[in-house]
């Protein structure tokens, strides 16, 4: 994977910390997801830093403000999302 993504649109270059890429690892996203995901994934804010980017059953997790140590906003983490658990009716 990648250390540093250009041009990401909504955000600018990035970096992927060294947890981020292990994280990815761990859960089997591919690099072709990932970089799916980050180009063209629904782009949730939380909060005024940090920004979410989702789709494909993964989300990302991005600092937009990483302090003083990066010259650009920062990927936190990246993992895989579970679907959301059906509900199911009580017939009591």
């Amino acid at each position: 994977m990648d250390d540093r993504y250009y041009d990401v649109p909504g955000i600018g270059d990035v970096i992927v910390s060294r947890h981020a890429q292990e994280r990815a690892g761990k859960d089997g996203i591919s690099e072709d997801v990932f970089t799916s995901v980050l180009y063209k994934g629904q782009h949730l804010a939380e909060g005024q830093d940090i920004v979410w980017r989702t789709g494909k059953g993964i989300r990302i997790v991005i600092t937009l403000d990483p302090g003083p140590t990066f010259d650009c906003p920062l990927i936190k983490t990246a993992f895989r999302v579970l679907p959301p658990a059906s509900i199911r009716r009580y017939r009591g």
